[in-house]
């Protein structure tokens, strides 16, 4: 026998979450379609109404006090996190192989959108420290914060930009309205 899994609703109860062959028979009433075509279908905005559908009681009954409309437009869980309960109650089998890999999935893209905002917000901060050290009139555009900023994001050093940026033009003029590539 699995042991119970639970989910706390947005009303502030805890209920059982059981994925059944009730379950999934409530999953193709509500959705008009099995749970594996709900996911093609739907993606995760179909998770609410999945969990809703394993809230049933033992007797085949709805969650009481629970609207399953309201359900989901107050349901402030992560998707990993619905995928999580879902694939704790779910038997082994098909389903639960499918909720395995929707679940790293998830968290893949969950790190890798964690990642980009760290990477962005480390570019935010390098442009706030060029712009606050600049002394500068042109809101610390100068030349050499320009290549300092580049070369902080390129890797390189701001003299290989300048050296590569004369190259291109063709002159080592520094007076071109263009910022050096």
């Amino acid at each position: 026998m699995q042991a119970l899994v639970t989910y706390k609703t947005p009303d502030g109860v805890t209920r059982p979450v059981r994925f059944t062959f009730g379950a999934l028979r409530r999953i193709v009433e509500r959705l008009g379609c099995t749970f594996g075509a709900a996911f093609q279908k739907y993606s995760e905005a179909c998770l609410p109404e999945i969990v809703y559908c394993c809230l049933y009681d033992r007797d085949g009954k709805p969650p009481e006090g629970l609207d399953p409309v309201r359900f989901a437009e107050e349901c402030e869980s992560s998707v990993i996190e619905l995928l999580q309960v879902l694939h704790d109650a779910c038997p082994p089998g098909d389903t639960k192989n499918l909720l395995r890999a929707a679940l790293q999935a998830a968290t893949l893209m969950h790190e890798t959108a964690n990642a980009r905002i760290n990477e962005i917000q480390t570019l935010s901060d390098m442009i706030a420290a060029t712009l606050s050290t600049s002394t500068s009139t042109n809101a610390g555009a100068s030349p050499s914060n320009v290549l300092e900023f580049q070369s902080a994001i390129s890797g390189s050093s701001p003299l290989d930009s300048s050296i590569n940026s004369a190259s291109d033009t063709g002159r080592n003029d520094k007076s071109s309205d263009s910022i050096p590539a």
